[in-house]
């Protein structure tokens, strides 16, 4: 652990963990959905680490593990849906519970678990996030900007580079390019070292 660092073996186990949620059998009913979580998470994760990397006012692995924790809610609303099957089933109802309520359940669960506040708040945007550009960015900003950006194909990015969030996040258009080639990166070492 200690030359591999806290965060790096931290943000491996949680990795693990989702993994290993995916293959138990009795999640069998809920697997596909789970790894559409767990793809998600491992993007937002790479993409929260890249924008960190590039702004330089965030730690990289801390922002790596809040896009990595930032769907646990998500995964927590699918678990408890399986024991309903008529909720299971109905695709919409659940799409929309898990998009209402994913922030304040994972926020909670990250608190339960006992991480700073700064981590927590990062699960629920809508909620923590301050536009103010004249304050110094934080963990919510980056994992703000990561979803933003999922959420958006690679070729428009540049199209964001307007908002608030990157002035806040001290990052300007020619840093877009950055941005992508460190999610790239990241994100092939995550799948090399998940393989």
């Amino acid at each position: 652990m200690s030359r591999l660092g806290l965060e790096l073996v931290r943000n491996t186990a949680l990795s693990l963990a989702v993994k290993q949620l995916m293959l138990a059998e009795k999640h069998k009913s809920i697997v596909a959905d789970v790894r559409l979580i767990w793809s998600t998470s491992m993007r937002l994760a790479a993409l929260s680490f890249a924008i960190a990397e590039k702004s330089g006012h965030v730690d990289e692995e801390t922002a790596f593990m809040c896009g990595l924790l930032h769907q646990v809610g998500k995964l927590y609303i699918l678990t408890r849906a399986k024991d309903y099957p008529d909720f299971l089933g109905d695709k919409a109802s659940l799409q929309e519970v898990q998009e209402e309520w994913h922030p304040q359940i994972g926020r909670s669960i990250v608190e339960a678990w006992g991480f700073p506040s700064n981590v927590s708040q990062s699960l629920e945007p809508a909620e923590f996030r301050d536009e103010r550009t004249q304050l110094q960015p934080a963990l919510v900003d980056v994992v703000y900007a990561a979803v933003r950006l999922l959420s958006t194909e690679e070729a428009n990015w540049p199209d964001l580079i307007n908002e608030p969030m990157w002035q806040k996040l001290r990052l300007a258009d020619q840093d877009i390019a950055g941005i992508a080639s460190g999610y790239r990166k990241k994100l092939a070492t995550i799948q090399q070292s998940l393989a």
